[in-house]
């Protein structure tokens, strides 16, 4: 399932249905909601009212709510159902996760501008009312991971803004943590400072010691400076180590971690997009694909070509064969500028890439 951003007359999102070999069928569109002034921000796929048929949680920045459809096991979906709104809190990211140990999948969103809030889940497929937790400025891409392996899930998000502190310094720009504790709920924020514009993030064990690791993808505007990625080793009490950065292209956009050549050891995919400096058109945007060493370092990226403007990209076995495969969908805003750089050109439809993996 893809969001689709924009407005129209209802929101929608896309369904996209698998055909075993990598392949899928054409898209056909869902109702998420009603007319927004943007469209949906992020998904969230689970079985929500435990009938065995994936459902799926949607964000949206404008208004600020969560939404759900729940599905029938054969790719259509009920009429959305709204369960949050925080007037002037946009919906940034949204994640499902069981945080309470009920058995029952739970939801946590991002709120700009500095709020995690979590929506404990209902046997019916229903959720409480939304619990909120500070956070650092502009939170977004969720992940949910044990971070001091105690048990209980724990979230990880970046902190992609900056907000001017009473002394005249700045907070934000970081990787955020919240510990889960055993009563569900999550304790104060610890901010782990990485590199310029964090947009993405991603885990996984980079360096094989059995504890959760963090990297980040950094929309860095400059095309002599790709060091885009940055990688912080967890301490395994919920700490993460100072960042250390990788290249992974310029204007980074997205981050997924798997281990795609079959090694054993967890590699790092960051989608990105070239602009020249002249006339700030888009020339090309690519997907780069980073080797992990085992030892939390990160070797050249290698480049595959993907559509115009590709957001972060998802992990899957799309074709039954035991590798990890790769989605993006790409926005489609061409961005080229006709008039020297002031009205853009009419952005053309988006699609989605797949790339199917090959162990070699």
């Amino acid at each position: 399932m893809v969001a689709n951003s924009g407005g129209g007359v209802t929101a929608t999102a896309s369904v996209l249905l698998g055909q075993g070999h990598g392949l899928f069928g054409a898209a056909t569109s869902v109702n998420v909601g009603p007319s927004y002034i943007e469209g949906p921000s992020s998904l969230a796929l689970a079985d929500f009212n435990r009938d065995g048929h994936l459902d799926v949680a949607i964000a949206f920045s404008l208004p600020s709510e969560i939404n759900v459809v729940f599905g029938d096991g054969l790719g259509a979906f009920t009429l959305p159902t709204a369960y949050s709104r925080q007037t002037g809190a946009p919906a940034n990211s949204v994640i499902a996760a069981d945080f309470n140990h009920d058995g029952v999948a739970d939801l946590a969103v991002a709120r700009a501008p500095s709020t995690i809030g979590v929506l404990f889940g209902k046997a019916d497929g229903g959720f409480g009312v939304e619990v909120s937790f500070p956070s650092g400025p502009g939170p977004t891409s969720l992940r949910a991971a044990d971070l001091n392996a105690d048990g209980h899930a724990d979230l990880l998000f970046v902190n992609a803004s900056l907000a001017t502190l009473a002394d005249g310094g700045s907070r934000g720009w970081s990787t955020g943590v919240l510990l889960g504790l055993a009563d569900a709920g999550f304790g104060p924020e610890s901010a782990f400072e990485v590199g310029n514009h964090p947009v993405a993030l991603a885990v996984g064990d980079f360096n094989g010691d059995g504890r959760i690791d963090a990297a980040t993808a950094h929309l860095v505007d400059s095309l002599t400076t790709d060091l885009t990625v940055s990688v912080m080793l967890g301490t395994g009490t919920g700490g993460l180590s100072s960042a250390q950065g990788f290249r992974g292209g310029p204007y980074a956009l997205g981050l997924a971690a798997a281990d795609f050549n079959a090694d054993g050891k967890v590699d790092l995919a960051v989608t990105h997009k070239i602009n020249t400096p002249v006339t700030n058109s888009l020339t090309f945007s690519t997907l780069g694909l980073l080797l992990g060493a085992g030892t939390g370092a990160f070797g050249l990226p290698t480049w595959w070509s993907v559509g115009s403007q590709p957001l972060t990209p998802v992990v899957g076995d799309f074709n039954g064969d035991g590798l990890p495969d790769l989605a993006v969908v790409n926005y489609g805003y061409e961005a080229v500028f006709p008039d020297g750089g002031v009205n853009p050109a009419p952005p053309p439809a988006g699609s989605l890439s797949v790339l199917v993996g090959v162990c070699h």
